[in-house]
């Protein structure tokens, strides 16, 4: 016999569904936005966002102590702003490289990193 899952329970899980992913997108990407520390993935970011706008640093040794999360984030933004929507969207990603339930959380709803990035 096969199991009738009611329609308003699907609804009420794809609803939960969506505000979970919105806050832990929305949690990942502040944070990103205001910390200064080390930045594990700079040199994720910087191969997302090369040849996309000005001054994105080259990849190398030393990159995430020069390169703020703060300031990755912010050229992430302004890339996803200027039309470089999948580039900006994987530097975002990449704010969260050290921390795999921010990273998966951001990796697993890219639509809603992309409309995080061109809102800010």
């Amino acid at each position: 016999m096969k199991k009738i899952i009611p329609l308003s329970f699907v609804f009420i899980f794809i609803c939960f569904s969506n505000v979970f992913a919105n806050n832990c997108v929305e949690t990942n990407l502040d944070w990103c936005t205001r910390n200064n520390g080390f930045n594990e993935g700079a040199n994720c970011g910087a191969r997302a966002l090369a040849g996309t706008i000005d001054n994105i640093p080259e990849p190398g040794l030393g990159l995430a102590n020069r390169w703020p999360r703060s300031s990755m984030m912010y050229d992430a933004i302004s890339a996803a702003k200027a039309g470089y929507k999948i580039q900006g969207v994987k530097a975002a990603i990449c704010c969260q490289v050290h921390n795999i339930s921010g990273y998966s959380c951001l990796a697993n709803n890219t639509n809603e990193v992309y409309n995080w990035l061109v809102r800010h």
